[in-house]
């Protein structure tokens, strides 16, 4: 009975170990998706005050050329 009650043991405890393991692997996959989510946001809003920037010259130019009209 002795030797049962070690491998159910074992078991319980590989279980566990396997299980530990799992939820780190997820934490780490989460971590690098949000990772990537950022750098991707980032990304974008870089791109988006290049537009606002172009925008803005643009609108500099035009008015100064409507003054000088």
């Amino acid at each position: 009975m002795g030797s049962a009650s070690g491998e159910g043991n074992a078991h319980e405890a590989s279980n566990r170990a396997r299980s530990t393991r799992g939820k780190i692997i997820r934490r780490v996959l989460l971590k690098i998706g949000i990772g990537l989510l950022a750098h991707e946001a980032i990304e974008e809003l870089d791109d988006l005050l290049d537009d606002i920037s172009e925008a803005a010259r643009d609108a500099i130019e035009d008015a100064g050329e409507g003054t000088t009209s």
